[in-house]
């Protein structure tokens, strides 16, 4: 769980009650699903003079809504269609955005890993100007959360040592033993699904 109090980004790990925390949130999550940090990317957008589309207003619950289509990118590199579309739907008297949706495809980082990425924000309950609303600023961790306490590092293996035994499955489910290929050359690449630059170089490594 994650919590911006507007100074500060805490990390809630719910399963051992404790927490941390960061001053900055530029390498979280949250930071692209704030409102701000989406209002400042649509006006970065709109001062590009990028194609803008006006399809006809949505009904949601019987009120009518700003259906608007930003065209960030539409182009062709590598014989690939490369693309970043935004849609929103806006509130007609606060002028906020209710749905906010981001479908974009293309290449990483200039490599050949082309990917897809799609996410969809709802937004609602808006208070706006409203007297007595609690001041995000003011939170407080519970009382039965401690702060997370530091793994030691363990210094890296220093060359000509011996490998320790590890813990784990290969792609079968069956439990992999570094003993069982005694003798033999083992590259061990530890990635992330969820890091681009992990999976590309699988490529390499092939």
């Amino acid at each position: 769980l994650e919590v911006y109090d507007g100074r500060k980004l805490i990390h809630m790990d719910l399963n051992n009650l404790t927490y941390r925390i960061h001053s900055e949130i530029d390498a979280s999550t949250l930071r692209f699903k704030s409102l701000p940090y989406i209002i400042s990317a649509l006006k970065e957008d709109l001062n590009k003079n990028v194609p803008v589309i006006t399809h006809n207003d949505s009904t949601i619950n019987g009120k009518l809504y700003f259906n608007i289509e930003i065209i960030g990118l539409d182009t062709i590199k590598k014989n690939e269609r490369v693309y970043r579309f935004v849609k929103v739907l806006i509130d007609k008297e606060s002028y906020l955005p209710i749905w906010y949706r981001n479908e974009q495809q293309g290449f990483i980082d200039g490599t050949d890993m082309f990917v897809n990425t799609y996410s969809e924000i709802h937004f609602y309950d808006y208070k706006i100007n409203r007297e007595g609303l609690s001041d995000l600023s003011s939170y407080i961790i519970p009382s039965n959360f401690t702060i997370e306490k530091l793994k030691d590092r363990k210094p890296l293996l220093i060359k000509g040592s011996k490998a320790p035994e590890l813990n784990l499955k290969e792609i079968n489910g069956q439990p992999f033993s570094l003993n069982r290929h005694k003798g033999k050359v083992i590259l061990l690449n530890f990635t992330s699904i969820s890091c681009p630059h992990s999976i590309e170089s699988v490529n390499m490594l092939n």
